[in-house]
């Protein structure tokens, strides 16, 4: 990074609508992170001050901080502790990925989006990016292939927190041209990343005329959502309810016969009983039929 022409200034506080988001682009969206910062600002105020780049006009750039920025915009203030760097334009973008290397808050796709804009935007060689940056000119070229190597539509998808970053990694297994309906029959089964990347090895592993097919109806992938049906004999969980019902049954129609006299039931009475009284054996007899082994 241009050291040699980096100022930074103590901290100071300037106006939220003094500050642009340019760089915003470079970030993913993380609703959680977002959040915790939220509350945290409003129970305890800002702790950490943002860093920004002074530019023309009394406007300043963000380039670390955009949680607490947003964060203090929707809670309604007015101002924001700052840090000001005096840098070059050049070294903007490429103190994005210095001022997160300590704590390692950027991930690998974020670094990705700003190397690769300074290679296609600012139009450096990829030795000059990784001199500036303090890398080897191999973590560059890894770096720009993150990128280059998803669709547009996946990128955009990313980048607005539609699919998980992680995918990004098994999409980017496959050509570009087959992604764009790779993405859409992983946002209409909504598959998690595990899914993600069995779909890709399936994709893979099947000739280009199956391809088609299978992104129609992943149908090995949908069934291992299904859970497997009981097998074999009843539980023992159902047989010592079973049990406990006959108990119960037993119990009970010995303190009936104890508490009510048979004698004075009438026909009609008499008939239903033992209509009732028919049925129990019948079922009792068919219990006991099986258990000795009489019935398959």
């Amino acid at each position: 990074m241009e050291n040699s022409t980096e100022k930074r200034h103590n901290a100071v506080h300037i106006g939220l609508e003094q500050i642009k988001e340019s760089y915003v682009r470079f970030r993913l969206p993380d609703p959680g992170a977002e959040q915790r910062m939220r509350e945290s600002v409003h129970k305890y105020g800002q702790m950490t001050p943002g860093i920004v780049a002074e530019t023309a006009g009394e406007r300043y750039e963000m380039i670390d901080g955009f949680k607490r920025l947003h964060a203090c915009r929707r809670l309604g203030l007015e101002t924001m502790k700052v840090t000001v760097l005096a840098i070059g334009v050049r070294g903007l973008k490429a103190a994005i990925v210095e001022l997160n290397r300590k704590s390692g808050s950027l991930r690998p796709m974020e670094e990705a989006l700003v190397v690769q804009s300074l290679y296609r935007e600012d139009h450096l060689a990829q030795v000059e990016i990784a001199a500036l940056l303090g890398r080897h000119k191999s973590w560059v070229s890894r770096r720009i292939r993150i990128v280059e190597q998803l669709c547009d539509e996946v990128l955009e998808h990313i980048r607005l927190g539609l699919v998980h970053v992680s995918m990004s990694r098994h999409l980017g297994r496959l050509q570009r041209g087959n992604q764009a309906n790779t993405l859409s029959t992983i946002l209409k089964h909504r598959f998690t990343c595990r899914e993600t990347e069995r779909l890709v090895a399936l994709l893979l592993e099947s000739p280009r005329w199956e391809q088609e097919a299978i992104l129609r109806f992943p149908e090995p992938i949908l069934s291992d959502r299904i859970p497997p049906r009981p097998k074999g004999k009843p539980e023992e969980k159902a047989i010592s309810s079973l049990q406990s019902k006959l108990e119960q049954m037993s119990l009970s129609i010995e303190e009936s016969l104890q508490t009510v006299s048979l004698v004075s039931l009438g026909e009609a009475e008499r008939a239903r009983l033992q209509s009732v009284a028919k049925r129990a054996a019948t079922g009792l007899n068919k219990l006991q039929e099986q258990m000795e082994g009489k019935l398959f």
